[in-house]
């Protein structure tokens, strides 16, 4: 699932490629914005995400955006018993509150 969530293909793949004497990626496995055509749709930092460009890019872009996040957070709670329970109860209620909201956008 590299390739669909950060767009680089996985080195199985390349693996793949290669043994099959392969030398030059078919054209779409380069995602825009590995090229130097690309003007809009990459994460600039963790902080200011710009959510442009086609479905499958945006799905990896917040994907990782909020990966990071996350793990952020889990190194911060689990540095003590207090700020882990906090942790847990908000990661809980954020679960919690977007699959109501999944639920109301599929079955408005």
């Amino acid at each position: 699932m590299k390739f669909s969530f950060v767009g680089i293909l996985c080195v199985h793949a390349l693996k793949v490629l290669d043994k099959k004497n392969i030398k030059i990626l078919p054209t779409h496995y380069i995602l825009k914005r590995w090229t130097q055509d690309t003007k809009v749709g990459f994460i600039k930092n963790y902080h200011g995400v710009d959510i442009k460009g086609n479905t499958q890019e945006s799905l990896g872009k917040r994907y990782s955006h909020l990966c990071h996040n996350f793990h952020e957070v889990s190194i911060l709670a689990t540095e003590s018993e207090i700020m882990y329970d906090y942790a847990k109860r908000c990661s809980d209620t954020l679960l919690k509150d977007l699959q109501e909201m999944r639920k109301k956008m599929l079955f408005p």
